[in-house]
Protein backbone atom coordinates (compact mmCIF):
# COMPACT_ATOMS: atom_id res chain seq x y z
CA UNK A 1 0.00 0.00 0.00
CA UNK A 2 1.37 3.41 -0.96
CA UNK A 3 0.57 6.43 1.18
CA UNK A 4 0.47 9.60 -0.91
CA UNK A 5 2.34 12.61 0.42
CA UNK A 6 0.60 15.89 0.92
CA UNK A 7 2.37 18.91 -0.57
CA UNK A 8 2.93 20.18 2.98
CA UNK A 9 4.47 16.90 4.22
CA UNK A 10 8.22 16.81 4.69
CA UNK A 11 10.31 13.74 4.11
CA UNK A 12 13.31 13.38 6.41
CA UNK A 13 16.54 13.16 4.52
CA UNK A 14 19.50 10.94 5.28
CA UNK A 15 22.72 12.67 6.34
CA UNK A 16 25.07 13.41 3.47
CA UNK A 17 28.32 11.59 4.19
CA UNK A 18 31.03 11.69 1.55
CA UNK A 19 33.87 9.20 1.70
CA UNK A 20 36.53 10.41 -0.67
CA UNK A 21 39.65 8.55 0.39
CA UNK A 22 40.42 5.02 1.49
CA UNK A 23 43.22 3.92 3.83
CA UNK A 24 44.41 0.32 3.83
CA UNK A 25 47.46 -1.84 4.43
CA UNK A 26 49.74 -2.54 1.43
CA UNK A 27 52.66 -4.88 2.04
CA UNK A 28 52.74 -3.84 5.71
CA UNK A 29 52.54 -0.10 4.91
CA UNK A 30 49.59 2.14 5.64
CA UNK A 31 48.48 3.45 2.24
CA UNK A 32 45.86 5.88 1.01
CA UNK A 33 43.92 5.71 -2.25
CA UNK A 34 44.15 9.05 -4.06
CA UNK A 35 42.07 10.50 -6.86
CA UNK A 36 43.46 13.62 -8.53
CA UNK A 37 41.49 15.59 -11.11
CA UNK A 38 43.65 17.54 -13.54
CA UNK A 39 43.32 19.57 -16.71
CA UNK A 40 45.73 21.20 -19.15
CA UNK A 41 46.18 24.17 -16.77
CA UNK A 42 47.74 21.83 -14.18
CA UNK A 43 50.48 20.67 -16.57
CA UNK A 44 53.97 21.92 -17.33
CA UNK A 45 55.79 21.89 -20.67
CA UNK A 46 58.39 19.46 -21.88
CA UNK A 47 58.52 16.64 -24.37
CA UNK A 48 55.05 15.52 -23.27
CA UNK A 49 52.32 16.90 -21.09
CA UNK A 50 53.68 16.66 -17.54
CA UNK A 51 51.67 16.52 -14.30
CA UNK A 52 53.08 16.51 -10.78
CA UNK A 53 51.03 14.36 -8.39
CA UNK A 54 50.40 15.42 -4.80
CA UNK A 55 52.01 12.22 -3.49
CA UNK A 56 54.29 9.43 -4.70
CA UNK A 57 52.47 6.35 -6.02
CA UNK A 58 53.15 3.13 -4.07
CA UNK A 59 53.39 1.13 -7.29
CA UNK A 60 53.58 3.35 -10.38
CA UNK A 61 52.41 0.49 -12.60
CA UNK A 62 49.09 0.45 -10.72
CA UNK A 63 48.15 4.04 -11.64
CA UNK A 64 44.82 4.36 -13.41
CA UNK A 65 44.39 7.29 -15.77
CA UNK A 66 40.88 8.09 -17.05
CA UNK A 67 40.25 10.80 -19.61
CA UNK A 68 36.95 12.71 -19.84
CA UNK A 69 35.88 10.06 -22.36
CA UNK A 70 35.75 7.71 -19.33
CA UNK A 71 38.09 5.36 -21.15
CA UNK A 72 40.86 3.92 -19.00
CA UNK A 73 44.20 4.48 -20.72
CA UNK A 74 46.81 1.75 -20.98
CA UNK A 75 50.25 2.45 -19.57
CA UNK A 76 51.51 3.13 -23.11
CA UNK A 77 49.63 6.46 -23.08
CA UNK A 78 51.65 7.77 -20.12
CA UNK A 79 54.67 6.97 -18.01
CA UNK A 80 55.54 7.63 -14.38
CA UNK A 81 58.76 8.72 -12.70
CA UNK A 82 58.37 9.31 -8.96
CA UNK A 83 55.36 11.61 -8.64
CA UNK A 84 55.64 12.90 -12.23
CA UNK A 85 53.16 11.61 -14.82
CA UNK A 86 53.97 12.36 -18.48
CA UNK A 87 51.28 11.90 -21.12
CA UNK A 88 52.41 10.60 -24.48
CA UNK A 89 49.20 11.51 -26.32
CA UNK A 90 47.82 15.02 -26.84
CA UNK A 91 45.42 16.59 -24.36
CA UNK A 92 42.73 18.97 -25.59
CA UNK A 93 42.07 22.37 -24.01
CA UNK A 94 38.85 21.13 -22.37
CA UNK A 95 40.00 17.59 -21.51
CA UNK A 96 40.12 16.54 -17.88
CA UNK A 97 41.98 13.62 -16.35
CA UNK A 98 41.34 11.53 -13.27
CA UNK A 99 44.50 9.86 -11.99
CA UNK A 100 43.97 7.24 -9.28
CA UNK A 101 46.74 5.57 -7.27
CA UNK A 102 47.84 4.28 -3.87
CA UNK A 103 50.42 6.21 -1.86
CA UNK A 104 52.16 5.38 1.42
CA UNK A 105 53.53 8.89 2.01
CA UNK A 106 51.95 11.22 4.58
CA UNK A 107 48.63 9.39 5.00
CA UNK A 108 47.34 11.60 7.81
CA UNK A 109 48.18 14.83 5.97
CA UNK A 110 45.74 14.20 3.09
CA UNK A 111 42.56 15.03 4.92
CA UNK A 112 40.85 18.11 6.24
CA UNK A 113 39.03 17.99 9.57
CA UNK A 114 35.81 16.01 9.25
CA UNK A 115 36.91 13.89 6.27
CA UNK A 116 35.52 10.39 6.67
CA UNK A 117 37.72 7.60 5.36
CA UNK A 118 37.18 3.86 4.95
CA UNK A 119 39.86 2.12 7.03
CA UNK A 120 40.87 -1.51 6.89
CA UNK A 121 43.90 -1.41 9.18
CA UNK A 122 44.21 -2.54 12.78
CA UNK A 123 45.78 0.60 14.29
CA UNK A 124 44.01 3.89 13.57
CA UNK A 125 46.45 6.48 12.14
CA UNK A 126 47.38 9.50 14.21
CA UNK A 127 44.96 12.39 13.66
CA UNK A 128 41.89 10.17 13.18
CA UNK A 129 39.28 8.59 15.46
CA UNK A 130 36.93 5.69 14.79
CA UNK A 131 33.28 6.04 13.79
CA UNK A 132 32.43 2.83 15.65
CA UNK A 133 29.24 3.71 17.56
CA UNK A 134 30.86 2.65 20.85
CA UNK A 135 33.92 4.70 21.79
CA UNK A 136 33.30 7.85 23.86
CA UNK A 137 35.64 10.71 22.93
CA UNK A 138 36.49 13.67 25.15
CA UNK A 139 34.83 16.92 24.13
CA UNK A 140 37.91 18.68 25.50
CA UNK A 141 40.54 16.58 23.68
CA UNK A 142 38.58 16.68 20.40
CA UNK A 143 37.05 20.14 20.86
CA UNK A 144 37.83 21.29 17.29
CA UNK A 145 36.24 18.18 15.73
CA UNK A 146 33.26 18.33 18.09
CA UNK A 147 32.65 21.98 17.14
CA UNK A 148 33.09 21.17 13.44
CA UNK A 149 30.58 18.31 13.70
CA UNK A 150 28.10 20.56 15.48
CA UNK A 151 28.23 23.04 12.59
CA UNK A 152 28.64 20.73 9.60
CA UNK A 153 27.49 17.20 10.37
CA UNK A 154 25.56 17.00 13.66
CA UNK A 155 23.75 13.84 12.50
CA UNK A 156 27.02 11.88 12.83
CA UNK A 157 27.01 12.35 16.61
CA UNK A 158 25.25 9.34 18.14
CA UNK A 159 25.22 10.59 21.72
CA UNK A 160 26.78 13.03 24.16
CA UNK A 161 27.34 12.95 27.91
CA UNK A 162 26.82 16.56 28.98
CA UNK A 163 29.95 18.51 28.13
CA UNK A 164 32.22 15.55 28.84
CA UNK A 165 32.16 13.18 25.87
CA UNK A 166 30.55 12.27 22.56
CA UNK A 167 30.14 9.05 20.56
CA UNK A 168 30.03 8.93 16.76
CA UNK A 169 27.57 6.79 14.82
CA UNK A 170 28.89 3.54 13.46
CA UNK A 171 29.69 3.92 9.76
CA UNK A 172 31.00 1.17 7.51
CA UNK A 173 32.12 1.02 3.89
CA UNK A 174 31.96 -2.02 1.64
CA UNK A 175 34.99 -2.58 -0.63
CA UNK A 176 36.39 -5.25 -2.91
CA UNK A 177 39.68 -6.47 -1.45
CA UNK A 178 41.46 -9.14 -3.47
CA UNK A 179 38.24 -9.91 -5.33
CA UNK A 180 36.32 -10.43 -2.08
CA UNK A 181 33.60 -8.08 -0.86
CA UNK A 182 34.51 -6.86 2.65
CA UNK A 183 33.08 -4.32 5.06
CA UNK A 184 35.52 -2.00 6.82
CA UNK A 185 35.18 0.59 9.58
CA UNK A 186 35.22 4.33 8.89
CA UNK A 187 37.46 6.85 10.62
CA UNK A 188 37.22 10.65 10.74
CA UNK A 189 39.99 13.26 10.62
CA UNK A 190 40.23 15.20 13.86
Amino acid sequence: MTIPLNVNDTVPSAPAITINQTILQLDGNTAIFKDEYLDIGDSTGGLGIIFTLVAFPFQPESIILVRNSLVQRQNTDFFVDGNIVTLVSALGATDTLKISYFSVTGVSSYSARGTIIAYGGTVIPSGFISCDGVTAYSQTTYAALYAWLGLNLPSLILSTVGTISFTLKSTFVTLYVGGVLQTVQSIIKT
